[in-house]
């Protein structure tokens, strides 16, 4: 409820959040069915959604990492930055790997 809440919120966007293990860009959000490439805006992204983000384990990260975690907040085509408000896991999904 809390996501649906703050992405009504005039410039907030949901976006699938997709990452790799691998050098170079590894993640990205899902624009119009494709992948784009984003660099987290530190700064202006809430510091509490991050850190908690950042701090996911493997065994949450991996399975889910193919679109199931959710990010809300504000993207800049043109820098490919991202402003992190919040993120979520949807209730269907138990977030662990077994």
């Amino acid at each position: 409820m809390v996501a649906l809440a703050l992405a009504k919120k005039a410039s907030l966007q949901t976006f699938k959040y997709f990452f790799y293990e691998c050098t170079g860009e590894n993640q990205f959000i899902e624009i119009d069915g494709r992948e784009v490439p984003i660099r987290f805006d530190s700064e202006r992204s809430k510091h509490a959604a991050l850190s908690s983000l950042r701090a996911l384990k493997w065994n949450v990260v991996y399975p889910n990492s193919d679109g199931v975690i959710k990010l809300v907040g504000t993207f800049d085509a043109s820098t490919h930055e991202f402003v992190l408000v919040h993120w979520y896991l949807p209730e269907s999904s138990n977030g662990v790997s077994s």
